[in-house]
């Protein structure tokens, strides 16, 4: 596939440390191997490697400081002259922004498209879905309304970053670990009630959880949540400690022994990387359980029911079921098979 001309990629973050979205620039190194030219505006710029190909400008776009949003995002604009010059413009999963620049493209007839993987619907993305060419989603269930331009290619996790370990033991089942915000939506005290059951079983079981509240109001709801577990003499089992880097999760999946989630919502990007890393993955998450089943069989399991299935398995079991599950999500949400979906959707017609 030859390299087109030149696309412009609009997103959150271009950091490869970033705890949840460090993917968003391995999206713009990939762009950057098919097109001459990328040019970014991203709302945030922090330490990532960029090809020498691609140009990147931040509009500091900061969380609740809507007429400051406004004003850098249009100085950027009339820096970039976004309307001119570009086959290809790429929103990733940046819907506000997507409306703000709608009367610069106007000039433009580029190709318009949206990446969204959330189930939260909005008549921002309404509006934004209605301006665009192709929208572009991770799974049926990762987009909030059915539309003809959607196009499912999956999730786009890493996998030659996450890789099975030889010396993984699955006989252990001890360690239990999430990786995630600590929101509500998160469920993480449904997590620690639910293991809290079996832990006069297992007396060696922990529990640790990875992450911070993703703003002020989830801030209050996890500092109830610590209230009641962090300081409580019962729960010593359980620790919860801040975001990690990108580069620092699959060496610390590669030390636990189980990884537990049970967000309702979309297919988190966790659940890959954890099923890319070996480990068994214990969730409700409905979109997981489509694609790699569950412990006890069933389509809509409960959260302690899977615990104990797990837990009653034998370690042969488990380690037959990762695998297969790790060859699911390597043929159906690495990057590399994202890549291969996504990038003749962007040189159609061209």
């Amino acid at each position: 596939m030859g390299k087109q001309k030149r696309i412009l990629v609009f997103n959150f973050v271009l950091d490869d440390n970033y705890p949840v979205l460090a993917h968003q620039t391995d999206v713009v190194r990939i762009l950057a191997r098919h097109f001459s030219e990328v040019v970014v505006i991203s709302g945030r710029i922090g330490d990532a490697k960029l090809p020498p190909n691609v140009t990147a400008f931040s509009t500091d776009w900061q969380s609740g400081r809507f007429f400051h949003n406004i004003l850098f995002f249009f100085r950027t604009l009339f820096r970039v002259r976004v309307w001119r010059n570009f086959e290809i413009v790429f929103f990733h999963m940046v819907v506000y922004q997507l409306i703000l620049s709608l009367p610069f493209l106007s000039f433009s007839k580029a190709k318009k498209i949206l990446w969204y993987a959330h189930k939260q619907n909005s008549f921002a993305l309404r509006l934004a879905s209605s301006q665009i060419d192709t929208l572009i989603s991770s799974t049926h269930g990762s987009f909030p309304f059915k539309s003809p331009k959607l196009i499912i290619v999956g999730q786009m996790v890493d996998s030659q970053q996450f890789r099975m370990f030889d010396s993984r033991d699955y006989s252990k089942r001890s360690s239990f670990v999430h990786i995630g915000r600590l929101d509500s939506s998160k469920q993480i005290d449904k997590i620690i009630d639910s293991l809290a059951s079996y832990k006069p079983l297992f007396p060696r079981m922990e529990f640790v959880s990875y992450g911070e509240p993703s703003n002020t109001r989830e801030r209050n709801w996890s500092q109830s949540v610590l209230d009641k577990y962090a300081a409580n003499p019962e729960f010593d089992w359980v620790r919860f400690l801040p975001s990690i880097p990108k580069r620092e999760v699959p060496a610390l999946l590669s030390t636990a022994d189980v990884f537990i989630h049970s967000f309702q919502g979309s297919l988190d990007k966790s659940l890959i990387e954890a099923t890319l890393s070996g480990i068994p993955v214990v969730t409700t998450n409905q979109e997981y359980v489509s694609f790699f089943g569950s412990w006890t069989g069933v389509s809509d399991p409960n959260l302690s029911d899977e615990i104990r299935a797990l837990l009653s398995l034998d370690s042969d079991a488990i380690e037959a079921r990762s695998i297969r599950n790790r060859e699911i999500a390597s043929t159906n949400h690495s990057l590399q098979s994202w890549e291969n979906r996504v990038l003749p959707i962007f040189v159609e017609n061209e």
